[in-house]
C-alpha cells in the first residue's frame, strides 16, 4: 500500500517554483515494477508529486531533482504535439466512473529520444490531499511489448498504432473534426534485395535509420513500422509535399552504396467512423498503385484506386473461368505489304468480354495475369486458337496467310513454352513458317542468355521470330546486335504524331534494318498518309 506524509502536498500557480521533494511513498516495492509510475494532479498543467526510479530512467533522468528540473514540475511537459488535450479528454471520461484508462502517448525524454508508451491510468479521490492521477508507464522493453512495439527499430507496432489511431479519430470526433487527418503508407522498394546483398544485420541498420528519419521528418506525429519495411504515419497534411520531399531526399541518401527509392502512398480520412485498418489498407492500395512508375514517388488515394485493384483481382480469380467460358476471344490483325496492299499476314489478339465486368482491354488484365505468373494460360490459349483457325481455313480450303502471337518472359519461366508450341503445331498440322513468334524488347533486360537460348530454339525449328514494338524502350540497338530477327515491328508511337521528324527516323530504321537483314513492319497505320 502506498502511504503519504504528513506533509500538506497543494497544488502551485505557474509563477510559483514547484517543490523537488516528492511525497513520501513505501516505494521499496515500487521500483520492482516492470516500468514507470508517476503520481501527479488531476487538474491544472498536472504537477508530479512522485515518479518512481523506472519511470525517471525512461525520461532519461538520474534523479527525482532533475526530472523536476526538466519537466519544471508538470507531466505536460513530457508530451510532444498537439497530444496533451486528447489525451487528458480520453483519460477524464474514462477514469471518471473508476475505470482505468488504457492511453497512448508521445514522450520526449531529456536526451531528446521520442518514445512511444502505454499507460495504465487509476484517479485516486482524496479529500484531504486532492484527487491524483496514478500513472504507470509500461516499459517498452519488457517481453509483454513484443507484439505491440517493434524491437528493431523501437517504433509502435501494427497493433499499437491501430489502437492509438482508433482513439485519436474518437478524440478529434467529439473535439470537433477529423478534416486534414491523413494515413501515410510507405514502402522501401526493393527492400529484400538490400538484405541480400548486405545481410540482415545491415538490413536491420537501415531501418532504424530509416525510423530515425521518419520521427525527425514528422517529430509530432504517430510513427510505426508495420512490417519488412513498410511504415505507417498519422500526420495531418499541412505542408504535407514538403515533408514528403524531404523525406525522400533523406532516405534516399542513407547509403552511398544503394540507391533507396520510397512510395507513398496517402489516404485522407473523411470520417471519424473510418476504421483505422481500412484506412491503412486504402493507403497500402495508392501506394501499389505506383509501384511501377519511377516518375512517381507518392499518390493519394482515389476511388479510382479500389476499382482497379478491384478488377485486377477478378482478372486474377477469374482467368481460368473467362477462358473455359469462351470470354475471352481471339480478334486479329491485318499485315499488308506496303508495295502491292495485298494481305501478307495477321496477328493474334486477345479481348476479354465479361458478362460481369464487361469490355476488357488488354492493358487491364494483361498486367495482373503476368504479376500473378498465370499470363501463359492467355498465351497458350491464344496459340491453339491460331492453330485451330489455321486447321479450319486449310480444311475449307479458304486463303492462308502467316499467323503471328505474342510470348511474355514469363512464359519461358512458367512453363516449356517452346515445347509446349511444338505439341500444338503437331496437334493441327501446322507447318512452322506459318507461324511468327513475337516478343517485346524488354524480354532481353534480364537473363538473356537463357532468353537468347529458347528463342534460337524457335529458330532452328523453322518459326520466325519477330520484335514487338522496337523503339519503345530498353536496349532495342543491343538486342539487334546480340540476337537474330526475322522482323521489326516498329512501335506505332512514331506513328502517332506524323511529323517530319518521325519520318525521318522511320526511314532510317528502315534502311538499317535492310542493311542487316531484316524485314521491317510498322504498327498502327491508320491513315492513307502514314501507309
Amino acid at each position: 500500500m502506498i502511504h503519504y506524509n504528513e506533509t500538506e502536498v497543494r497544488p502551485v500557480n505557474s509563477a510559483e517554483k514547484v517543490s523537488t521533494t516528492p511525497i513520501s511513498f513505501s516505494t521499496d516495492a515500487l521500483e520492482f515494477l516492470p516500468g514507470g509510475l508517476l503520481v501527479f494532479q488531476t487538474h491544472g498543467r498536472h504537477q508530479i508529486l512522485y515518479a518512481n526510479q523506472r519511470a525517471m530512467e525512461i525520461m532519461g533522468c538520474h534523479s527525482f531533482q532533475e526530472l523536476m528540473d526538466y519537466t519544471n514540475g508538470y507531466f505536460d511537459t513530457l508530451l510532444t504535439g498537439n497530444d496533451t488535450r486528447s489525451i487528458f479528454y480520453q483519460i477524464d471520461n474514462e477514469t471518471r466512473s473508476g475505470a482505468i484508462s488504457f492511453v497512448n502517448t508521445k514522450v520526449r525524454s531529456k536526451t531528446g529520444k521520442i518514445q512511444y508508451l502505454q499507460n495504465l491510468v487509476r484517479l485516486v479521490k482524496d479529500p484531504v490531499q486532492g484527487d491524483r492521477y496514478y500513472l504507470f508507464l509500461v516499459d517498452p522493453h519488457t517481453p509483454t511489448q513484443i507484439d505491440m512495439m517493434d524491437p528493431i527499430t523501437g517504433l509502435p507496432g501494427q497493433r499499437r498504432f491501430l489502437e492509438y489511431a482508433h482513439n485519436w479519430f474518437q478524440m478529434n470526433a467529439k473535439m470537433g473534426s477529423t478534416q486534414g487527418m491523413m494515413i501515410l503508407y510507405l514502402n522501401i522498394c526493393h527492400f529484400k534485395n538490400f538484405n541480400l546483398k548486405f545481410g540482415l544485420e545491415e538490413g536491420d541498420h537501415l531501418l532504424k535509420d530509416i525510423a530515425q528519419v521518419l520521427q525527425d521528418v514528422f517529430p509530432n506525429d504517430f510513427v510505426s513500422r508495420f512490417s519488412d519495411d513498410h511504415f505507417v504515419i498519422l500526420t495531418y497534411k499541412l505542408d504535407l509535399k514538403a515533408h514528403l520531399l524531404e523525406l525522400k531526399d533523406r532516405i534516399s541518401s542513407l547509403r552511398s552504396s544503394v540507391k533507396l527509392e520510397t512510395k507513398v502512398g496517402i489516404y485522407e480520412i473523411e470520417s471519424s467512423d473510418m476504421v483505422p485498418s481500412k484506412a491503412c489498407d486504402l493507403a497500402k492500395l495508392a501506394c501499389d498503385s505506383i509501384q511501377s512508375r519511377p516518375e512517381m514517388f507518392y499518390c493519394l488515394y482515389t476511388p479510382q484506386i479500389s476499382r482497379s485493384a478491384e478488377l485486377k483481382d477478378y482478372v486474377v480469380y477469374h482467368i481460368d473461368h473467362a477462358l473455359k467460358q469462351g470470354y475471352v476471344k481471339i480478334y486479329f490483325q491485318p499485315v499488308v505489304r506496303a508495295l502491292t496492299s495485298t494481305l501478307c499476314g495477321m496477328e493474334a489478339l486477345a479481348r476479354w468480354i465479361d458478362p460481369v465486368k464487361g469490355f476488357l482491354s488488354p492493358g487491364e488484365f494483361i498486367p495482373p495475369l503476368e504479376e500473378s505468373r498465370q499470363l501463359y494460360k492467355l498465351d497458350l490459349f491464344m496459340i491453339e486458337e491460331v492453330c485451330k483457325r489455321y486447321r479450319t481455313c486449310k480444311d475449307q480450303g479458304l486463303p492462308i496467310v502467316p499467323m503471328s502471337f505474342n510470348l511474355s518472359r514469363m512464359d519461358f519461366y512458367t512453363c516449356d513454352i517452346f515445347n509446349k508450341v511444338q505439341e500444338l503445331a503437331a496437334k493441327y498440322q501446322v507447318p512452322h513458317y506459318m507461324l511468327n513468334v513475337e516478343i517485346t524488347e524488354s524480354m532481353f533486360v534480364k537473363d538473356s542468355d537463357e532468353i537468347k537460348t529458347e528463342l534460337n530454339k524457335f529458330r532452328a525449328a523453322g518459326y520466325q521470330v519477330w520484335m514487338d514494338d522496337f523503339g519503345s524502350g530498353y536496349s532495342s540497338l543491343n538486342a539487334l546486335k546480340d540476337y537474330h530477327f526475322d522482323e521489326l515491328k516498329i512501335d506505332m508511337a512514331f506513328l502517332s504524331s506524323f511529323t517530319q521528324k518521325s519520318k525521318d527516323i522511320l526511314l532510317g530504321t528502315v534502311r538499317m534494318a535492310k542493311d542487316i537483314n531484316i524485314h521491317t513492319l510498322a504498327e498502327g497505320v491508320e491513315t492513307k498518309s502514314q501507309f
